[in-house]
C-alpha cells in the first residue's frame, strides 16, 4: 500500500500548518498522519492542486515503500519518532500563538 508521509510534504516545500488544516477539513487525524502517514488513495480523491503535487512526489518515491514495509513488519516506526511528533505539534502551537499576537 502506497502511503504519503511528512517527508513528501516537506519535499513539496509545504508546511505542516497546511497539512493540519487539510486534515481538519478532510476528517483525518493529523497526529496519526505524522506517525503512520496516510493511504495515498485518500489524498488522490481530494480535488486540490497542492495535495495532488504531494501525491505525485509520493508516487515517485515508490522505491522506498518496500523498505518502509519491511520496517513495519519488523515493528519499526516509519517516518517520525514520538519526540518528533511532539516537537512538530509544539512548533505549530508556538507559530499559532505568534499569529495571534501572543509570540
Amino acid at each position: 500500500m502506497d502511503r504519503v508521509y511528512m517527508r513528501h510534504i516537506r519535499e513539496a516545500h509545504m508546511c505542516s500548518r497546511g497539512v493540519r488544516q487539510v486534515a481538519k477539513e478532510q476528517g483525518f487525524d493529523y497526529e496519526d498522519f505524522l506517525v503512520n502517514g496516510i493511504d495515498i488513495e485518500i489524498l488522490r480523491r481530494i480535488d486540490d492542486a497542492m495535495i495532488q503535487e504531494v501525491v505525485q512526489i509520493a508516487e515517485a518515491d515508490v522505491g522506498d515503500d518496500d523498505v518502509e514495509d519491511a520496517g513495519e513488519a519488523a515493528g519499526e516506526t516509519n517516518d517520525v519518532t514520538d519526540g518528533e511528533v511532539a516537537a512538530e505539534v509544539e512548533t505549530e502551537g508556538e507559530a499559532e500563538g505568534e499569529e495571534d499576537g501572543q509570540g
